[in-house]
């Protein structure tokens, strides 16, 4: 007996198109009566941008023209997303917003996980993360939950951490 299967559709159904995942049912049971169907939205690049599962959470991504996901908001309600959301400004039931900032090299250097305001989605405090790096790449600092250093001997292993309790470090 087939406890679960799933049918996936790409391109809408339409034939001709670019091979993107536009839609996909999960079965339970082996039955029709009972599916699970998520639809996928892309932009013009290709980039899934928004995800609509059958349930709250509704995931938007942000990405870059790199193709780096710079902002990932999750709504209660799928009204109004489409391929043109932007995360970062469309508050109308938003739950969460995370962005991420990149460094010429493209390494995170930067997070922000924003506390939203349940009753109308705005940003009402931030948490912020973020990373240094040294000129081999190596994380030498961490200013996030905890401020942390990391020293390295020549040979680029780790001879030290630091976890600190004030995050002055001028001298």
């Amino acid at each position: 007996r087939v406890l679960f299967r799933s049918h996936l559709v790409y391109d809408g159904g339409a034939d001709g198109g670019n091979g993107l995942l536009t839609q996909r049912t999960a079965y339970v049971e082996d039955s029709t009566t009972d599916q699970r169907i998520t639809n996928y939205l892309y932009d013009w690049r290709g980039r899934r941008i928004v995800e609509l599962p059958p349930l709250a959470p509704y995931t938007v991504t942000k990405f870059d023209n790199m193709g780096r996901a710079i902002a990932v908001g999750q709504y209660s309600s799928s009204s109004g997303l489409d391929a043109t959301t932007d995360p970062t400004s469309t508050a109308t039931n938003r739950m969460t917003l995370n962005e991420t900032l990149y460094d010429e090299l493209g390494r995170a250097w930067k997070t922000i996980r924003h506390k939203i305001d349940p009753a109308d989605g705005s940003d009402d405090d931030t948490l912020v993360s973020e990373t240094w790096f040294d000129a081999a790449g190596r994380v030498v600092k961490v200013d996030g939950n905890e401020l942390k250093k990391t020293a390295y001997d020549r040979l680029g292993r780790v001879t030290s951490v630091y976890i600190l309790a004030v995050d002055n470090d001028s001298t």
